[in-house]
């Protein structure tokens, strides 16, 4: 069991490597990011840079139980990415995972999978 969550683990992280810090996005333009990423939730211009920003989250619920009480719980996990364009073209990528040691990375890494440089 215990070998199986590791694999699990394994196969999950290695399913987004390029994608989770957004390293591999840098030199395509705002029309790329955009095909592939889709419209982003907010922009904003400040002299020559043009930042786009992005977010995925998932909100999973679990039921714990303490005694004869049981108590529902909320965990969101996701990630938030920041685009930074200048002169047309990315020039940096900041993401933010939060919610879990895994699943905010996978999160990053899925917001931009279908880019391809």
């Amino acid at each position: 069991m215990v070998l199986k969550f590791a694999l699990s683990i394994i196969v999950g992280l290695a399913a987004f490597p390029a994608y989770a810090d957004g390293s591999s996005l840098v030199g395509m333009s705002e029309e790329d990011i955009v095909a592939c990423a889709g419209l982003p939730s907010g922009n904003m211009q400040i002299g020559s840079k043009t930042f786009f920003q992005y977010g995925a989250s998932r909100e999973a619920g679990a039921i714990n139980g303490v005694g004869n009480t049981l108590f529902l719980s909320r965990h969101q996990t996701g990630c938030d990415a920041t685009v930074t364009f200048q002169n047309d073209h990315v020039v940096q990528v900041t993401t933010r995972p939060y919610g879990g040691l895994l699943t905010g990375p996978i999160a990053c890494g899925s917001l931009f999978a279908s880019c391809r440089h």
